[in-house]
């Protein structure tokens, strides 16, 4: 074996730790403090308890509201690309007949 790793036999039944495997531990100085922080659904407000960084941080979309996970499509298309592209540019000729 390479260097501090320790050899591992499946013969003996006795727990090795990743850490007795690898022969490092991790170096305290430099890594981050965690803390538990409450986290918010946007979309459905659903709170959840994790160990993180940061604190009070929105996300987006869960596991309570998600497509993937809930099988229900969300209907937020407000219409098809060519609907909206007529919208904008009407909205345009509109402002270019009142700016002239």
């Amino acid at each position: 074996m390479l260097g501090s790793h320790r050899s591992f036999s499946c013969v003996r039944n006795e727990a090795v730790s990743l850490d007795d495997l690898r022969g490092t531990t991790v170096n305290a100085s430099i890594q981050p403090a965690t803390t538990v922080s409450t986290f918010t659904c946007s979309s459905c407000g659903a709170t959840y308890e994790l160990r993180s960084t940061v604190s009070g941080q929105a996300l987006d979309v869960c596991a309570n509201c998600h497509p993937a996970y809930t099988g229900r499509e969300r209907t937020v298309a407000t219409g098809s690309r060519i609907v909206q592209f007529e919208q904008r540019l009407a909205k345009q000729r509109r402002l270019a007949r009142a700016s002239a």
